[in-house]
């Protein structure tokens, strides 16, 4: 038999799971995982629909009739990437309701310490030693070679 759950009674009780956990000291994931669950307990009353998809009814009802037949590994693949998405999600989720919940008074104290006095606590830093640099060594210049000068060849004087 199932308990008809009617829309605002739903939201109600997410609601009520949200505002009781915020008031909660942060145990680890208990805060995460109880508005998990009530968020899934609030989906109880939707609509159910049918569809001829070749999934579970289609296959018979059974575990080994679904694994045989076509769509069970496409079904499979298919939701692969949307677990681990929500797998990371609720860690996340769970990081930042531990940071948020956690009281300021949790936190450890910090020594503020003046910027002018910065350089006392940071060890000084010497640059590395590098081996003094040599000139290259040049090859000697040698004189440009200029061609032989050759005569002027003078046309025989006619005198004619």
């Amino acid at each position: 038999m199932r308990i008809p759950f009617n829309r605002w009674i739903r939201i109600g009780l997410l609601l009520g799971a949200i505002a009781w956990t915020v008031g909660q000291k942060p145990k680890g994931s208990f805060n995460s995982l109880f508005i998990l669950i009530a968020s899934g307990i609030a989906t109880l009353g939707t609509i159910i629909t049918h569809a001829d998809d070749g999934g579970w009814a289609e296959a018979g009802g059974t575990l080994s009739g679904w694994l045989q037949s076509e769509g069970a590994a496409i079904a499979v693949m298919m939701g692969v990437p949307p677990a681990v998405g929500t797998a990371i999600a609720i860690g996340i989720l769970d990081s930042l309701i531990d940071i948020l919940m956690t009281p300021m008074d949790e936190f450890p104290e910090v020594d503020i310490v003046d910027p002018s006095e910065v350089h006392k606590f940071i060890p000084p830093i010497e640059p590395p030693v590098q081996p003094p640099i040599e000139p290259p060594i040049e090859p000697p210049i040698e004189p440009p070679i200029e061609p032989p000068i050759e005569p002027p060849v003078v046309p025989p004087l006619c005198l004619c």
